[in-house]
Formats: structure tokens, C-alpha cells, sequence
């Protein structure tokens, strides 16, 4: 005759069971200086969990909610789906503008952008904007 186990049995068993499971490594989260991360594609994630069990193959993976436009999104990932939130710079100067046939030179100060105009300048306007660090930067080039 097969024995019945009780729910509090059968939780304990579980748990044993869990216990004995390789833990998911944190340290390969790869979160800023914040805390924060997102998706590969850009979109800011929240980590929801971290020892959800994605197969019956034992695959430990994160769970992650993300907005994708207006809707809200929650998927599976690993540490490789997710990037640092790059950190934020304001940029804030004078860009002296040329002619069709020149450059723009980006410059800290209305002063030193009038000091150091050129020959065929057009305009003299004020920049504000922000960005991402290591936008438009190759890997390993500065």
C-alpha cells in the first residue's frame, strides 16, 4: 500500500529539494553604479526574480518586467539579456555654425565660441542635451 504525505511533508521535501539546487549567480547581473539595468534592446527593466525555474532541466532564469511602448511586458532571461543603464550626461554650450561647405564647433562658453569663430559663420546657438556615455564610441576607442 502506497503512503499518503501530507502537504506540510511534501512542502519540506520541495524545499530540500530547492536547497540542494545550484544557487543563480547575482555577480553576473550586469547592474550600474544604481542598480539599474535593461534590456538589449534599450528598454529599462525591472529584476522581478531571480531563481525562477525555467525547465524541468533545472535552468535557473531571471524574470524581468519591462514596458515596451505602453504595454507592459514580463519575460524570461540570463545575465546575457540584460545591460547596464548606460550613465547620463548634460551637455550644455555654444555651437558655432558654418556654411554649407563647413563644419560646426561645439564650444563651453558664448565668449569662447565668439573668440574662436571663423570665417563664414552663420550662427552661434545654444546647446543643451543628454547623453548616453560611450554613444557613438567604438569599443576600446576614446
Amino acid at each position: 500500500m502506497a503512503t499518503t504525505k501530507t502537504l506540510g511533508q511534501l512542502l519540506r521535501d520541495r524545499l530540500k529539494e530547492l536547497e540542494s539546487q545550484e544557487k543563480f549567480d547575482l555577480s553576473k547581473i550586469p547592474l550600474n553604479e544604481y542598480g539599474h539595468v535593461q534590456t538589449k534592446d534599450g528598454y529599462p527593466a525591472r529584476i522581478l526574480c531571480t531563481d525562477y525555474m525555467y525547465s524541468n532541466a533545472g535552468e535557473q532564469r531571471i524574470v524581468i518586467a519591462y514596458k515596451l511602448h505602453v504595454v507592459e511586458c514580463v519575460r524570461f532571461t540570463d545575465s546575457d539579456g540584460l545591460v547596464p543603464v548606460p550613465k547620463k550626461i548634460k551637455i550644455k554650450g555654444w555651437l558655432n555654425v558654418y556654411d554649407e561647405n563647413r563644419h560646426a564647433c561645439f564650444h563651453p562658453s558664448r565668449e569662447e565660441a565668439n573668440q574662436m569663430r571663423a570665417y563664414g559663420r552663420v550662427a552661434c546657438v545654444p546647446i543643451e542635451m543628454d547623453v548616453n556615455e560611450g554613444d557613438g564610441i567604438t569599443k576600446g576607442v576614446k
